[in-house]
């Protein structure tokens, strides 16, 4: 099995169908962006191997989706039983079916790099998300930059009942926070260059670069508020159609 990618923590080898990789889940383990760490951890590849079985399993049953409240039957109809690219487990490794994964392409914008998310979408693309779930706020964390994103009482310190759920794009060369929030609770299905924006003008960075470059910021917020209002009722009037 040849090895065609080794990360920190996890590899991927080439399969004997072509149309497939084994993704590969080792005992070892990273702290953030600082590496692998020296210790591993006895058995923990086997057992993230079998969580990511488990999860695809439960995930592509219409039955669960139901069970959990996530979705009604009307709802259901045109997406489930989901489709993934899940084959089988071996151990610590899980068989997939290869995906395509964007170039995302970039300028420098007022000395920050901006990318471009306009790309061509694919039947086998996969846009890969770090999911982080966060149960308070500890000495240094980065949601007390996004204080004003959230209802929920964030300050050094704070615990929260349930856990917030954040998620980070890994298209580009650092981590970096989407504004999801604003997608769902708009009932939008994708994030659009208008959610990028509405994202920047909430930045404190990408206010002072929309400023220096003669935008109004009130008014590009009270514009797309009203964009995302008009695009959710046109979905729901086509919806109901």
């Amino acid at each position: 099995m040849k090895l065609i990618y080794e990360g920190s923590v996890k590899n991927l080898y080439e399969a004997d169908d072509p149309a497939c990789l084994w993704f590969e889940f080792t005992d070892d383990y990273s702290v953030f962006d600082w590496g692998k760490m020296p210790d591993p951890i006895q058995g923990k590849g086997v057992a993230l191997a079998k969580l990511a079985e488990w999860f695809f399993g439960q995930l592509s049953d219409p039955a669960e989706w139901e069970r959990l409240g996530l979705a009604t039957a009307a709802e259901q109809a045109g997406t489930l039983p989901l489709r993934h690219h899940f084959r089988e487990r071996s151990g610590n490794r899980i068989r997939v079916a290869k995906v395509d994964v964007p170039q995302l392409p970039s300028a420098s914008v007022g000395g920050v790099l901006v990318y471009d998310y306009s790309f061509e979408r694919k039947p086998t693309q996969l846009i890969p998300l770090e999911v982080i779930f966060r149960f308070g706020v500890p000495k240094g964390s980065s949601l007390l930059k996004r204080k004003d994103w959230y209802a929920l009482p964030i300050h050094e310190g704070a615990e929260f009942e349930e856990a917030l759920i954040e998620f980070s794009t890994k298209l580009e060369s650092s981590d970096r926070i989407l504004t999801y929030q604003e997608a769902v609770h708009r009932r939008h299905a994708y994030v659009t260059l208008e959610h990028l924006l509405f994202a920047l003008l909430h930045d404190e960075r990408g206010v002072e670069i929309i400023s220096s470059c003669g935008g109004n910021i009130e008014a590009l917020k009270h514009d797309l508020e009203r964009f995302f209002q008009e695009t959710r009722d046109s979905i729901e009037r086509n919806r109901a159609a």
